[in-house]
C-alpha cells in the first residue's frame, strides 16, 4: 500500500480548498431510528498516514482521562476550530502539534472526506495528511496519554470492522469497532476511518446500499458462523432496496442459503 493507494488517495478526496460541506456522516449512519443530532460546532482532525517503509500506518491518540473532551477515548489528533483559524486544514494541523507535538514540516495535506457529526455536537471535518518518517512525538499529557499506530492495510479491511451494540438512554445503538493490539477504535473515531474505506480510497467508492448489506450480514458475526439470524432496522421505505442489495451481496459472496 503505497504509491498506489496515495494515488486513489489524491484522487477520491475533497481538495482542500473545495471541501463538499453536503456530504455528512455521522454516529447514526448504524441507527437511522434516532434524532437528528444538537447544533454542531465546527471542528476538524488529522488523519495522519505515516509512509513506513514496512507499510504505511495511521496514527491514533488515546486521550488522557483528565481532559474533559472524550477522556480516555481513542480519537485522531484535533478539536475545535478556533477564531485565529485559517480553515480547517489550520485546525488540524494546530491541534495535531498542541496534543501530540508533531511538527507540520513532517506533514503533506492531501484532503478530505465526509464531514462527520458527533452526538456530542461537533461537525468533523477529517484531513487526510501524510507523514514522513523521522519525527518525533511529545505528547501533551493534559490531553493525550498515549499514542500507536495502526496499519492501514487492517483499517481498510471491511473484514476488520466490527459492529457492535450497547445501551445509550434506554435504547440499543449499534457503533463499528476496530480491535488492535489492545486498542479499540471505536465511535467517531471508527466512523470516519470506515467512511474514509467508503470513499473508495481501497478501489470503486462503495454503494450504501451495499454498505448496509455488509452490515446486515457481518452482524453477530454471521460472516463466520454456519448458522446465524441477523436483525436489522432500516427505515421502511428502504426496506425494499436493502433486500435487493442483501440478496445480490449474499450471492456475489457465497452466501447461498441466506434468507432475507
Amino acid at each position: 500500500m503505497s504509491a498506489d493507494f496515495e494515488q486513489r488517495l489524491r484522487t477520491r478526496l475533497d481538495p482542500l480548498d473545495a471541501i463538499a460541506s453536503e456530504r455528512t456522516r455521522s454516529d447514526n449512519d448504524l441507527n437511522p431510528g434516532f434524532d437528528n443530532h444538537p447544533e454542531q460546532r465546527p471542528a476538524a482532525v488529522l488523519a495522519p498516514i505515516i509512509k513506513r517503509a514496512g507499510g504505511w500506518t495511521m496514527l491514533f491518540t488515546a486521550r488522557s482521562v483528565e481532559t474533559p473532551a472524550h477522556p480516555g477515548q481513542i480519537s485522531f489528533p484535533g478539536g475545535r476550530v478556533q477564531a485565529s483559524d485559517a480553515n480547517a486544514v489550520d485546525t488540524a494541523l494546530r491541534e495535531t502539534f498542541e496534543e501530540v507535538g508533531l511538527d507540520r514540516r513532517f506533514i503533506e495535506p492531501i484532503g478530505a472526506w465526509d464531514r462527520y457529526d458527533t452526538i456530542t455536537g461537533f461537525r468533523v471535518t477529517p484531513i487526510v495528511g501524510l507523514v514522513e518518517p523521522g519525527f518525533d512525538l511529545k505528547l501533551d499529557p493534559r490531553e493525550v496519554a498515549s499514542a500507536f499506530e495502526a496499519p492501514l492495510d487492517f483499517l481498510m479491511n471491511p473484514a476488520n470492522h466490527e459492529v457492535r451494540e450497547a445501551q445509550w438512554q434506554g435504547r440499543t445503538r449499534y457503533y463499528y469497532v476496530m480491535p488492535w493490539q489492545g486498542h479499540n477504535i471505536w465511535g467517531a473515531t471508527a466512523g470516519m476511518v470506515r467512511a474514509l474505506w467508503e470513499s473508495g480510497c481501497m478501489g470503486e467508492r462503495i454503494d450504501r446500499r451495499v454498505v448496509l448489506a455488509m452490515i446486515a450480514l457481518s452482524a453477530l458475526g454471521a460472516c463466520s458462523r454456519p448458522v446465524a439470524t441477523v436483525t436489522f432496522t432500516v427505515e421502511p421505505q428502504a426496506i425494499a432496496e436493502v433486500r435487493e442489495a442483501v440478496r445480490t451481496f449474499a450471492a456475489s459472496h457465497h452466501y447461498e442459503q441466506a434468507e432475507v
